[in-house]
């Protein structure tokens, strides 16, 4: 039987890893262009490097396990049992007195090794990823800007200051570039220069300005207007943004002892906003649990559907496999509670896709013996 149940696994796999390497690109690719539109968000006139661009889709994939493992799978068991149905291999098999519940058993069993493994990654690998991705898009990328990247012909916001740059000429030289430097008094200093570069200290960048004029802030309508031939102006370096707290960068344990710290707020302070996220914490917290078993829940339909697939050939396979996606996420969205559920509740309701998939499973499982 071991034999048997090896060259089982062995016809699921192939299917199963040519869908994952199409799912992993489609979901890494929304990935990518989501958080170059939250960088984006933060610093404007940003430069990705290619290594960025490999980051991202790295730092993006263990987040996206729980749906890449279970959908693959699921396709990988309609493509093998479909094929084994189509060349008379499953016939044989009952011949030989392998019945088909046997073989689904193997089947579910290895579901239930993948849900497990799901659930270990999204706990462990799924925290570790989001919170280097923050890193980079909140700290790494934006502190390697520089004036001399700011795109010309705009006004920027760079480390409390305003520039503008008019132009960039070979070396590196800034033309008809003006800043202003905000005061501690609520005034600004106006800087303008015809040429200028930048160059690196141990202390930092500076800016040397040359042929130009300042403004400096005073009190009043007094007005003074300083020119130059050289000055140099140390640079205020970009302050990283804050750390993106998303619920996708915590484990299953910080998530708990978020939710506890949630409820306890709203309890003190009944506000709309506390509210809502306990709401989405809670949420969370039942997808934590729900979506590593779509694995298990999605082998018991598809290893029966597969089965009677016959000779309708991989078309029908992949149009059935897509369906029973497309049903499944539906039903995510429609299970989502529109009050504020207890956490029991929250978790149960987590649980509608896959007891619904289980069920047809069973009820197919129960009749796959007739195939």
């Amino acid at each position: 039987m071991k034999i048997v149940a090896r060259y089982i696994l062995q016809q699921i796999w192939v299917p199963a890893l040519m869908s994952a390497a199409v799912v992993a690109f489609l979901i890494t690719t929304s990935g990518i262009r989501d958080s170059i539109n939250v960088l984006f968000e933060q610093v404007p006139f940003v430069q990705l490097r290619f290594l960025d661009i490999f980051l991202i889709a790295a730092f993006t994939l263990p987040s996206a396990i729980n749906y890449i493992l279970p959908i693959t799978f699921m396709f990988g068991i309609m493509f093998a049992f479909g094929r084994l149905a189509a060349n008379s291999e499953l016939v044989a098999l009952r011949a030989a007195g392998i019945s088909l519940r046997r073989i689904v058993s193997y089947v579910l069993l290895f579901g239930g090794v993948l849900s497990v493994g799901c659930f270990a990654l999204q706990n462990v690998a799924q925290p570790w990823a989001m919170t280097r991705l923050s890193d980079l898009l909140m700290r790494d990328v934006p502190l390697r800007m520089s004036i001399d990247t700011l795109p010309v012909g705009v006004m920027h916001q760079f480390g409390g200051w305003q520039i503008y740059v008019g132009g960039h000429e070979r070396g590196g030289t800034l033309t008809d570039i003006m800043m202003l430097q905000p005061e501690p008094d609520g005034g600004a200093t106006t800087f303008y220069a015809e040429r200028a570069h930048v160059e690196s200290t141990p202390e930092g960048s500076r800016i040397v300005m040359e042929h130009g004029h300042y403004i400096p802030a005073t009190a009043g309508d007094e007005v003074r207007r300083v020119t130059f031939s050289s000055l140099s102006k140390s640079i205020p370096r970009v302050e990283p943004s804050e750390e993106i707290q998303v619920r996708h960068s915590l484990t299953i344990s910080k998530m708990l002892a978020r939710e506890q710290e949630t409820a306890q707020r709203f309890e003190e302070t009944g506000a709309l906003p506390v509210m809502a996220e306990l709401r989405k914490d809670r949420i969370e917290i039942g997808q934590r649990f729900s979506l590593p078993l779509m694995c298990l829940a999605a082998a018991m339909l598809a290893t029966p559907l597969g089965a009677r697939t016959k000779r309708a050939g991989r078309s029908y396979a992949f149009a059935t496999g897509l369906g029973v996606v497309v049903a499944y996420f539906t039903l995510v969205n429609l299970s989502l509670p529109p009050f504020v559920p207890s956490l029991a509740v929250a978790i149960a309701m987590a649980q509608i896709p896959n007891i619904t998939l289980a069920a047809a499973g069973l009820a197919a499982i129960y009749r796959v013996d007739r195939v």
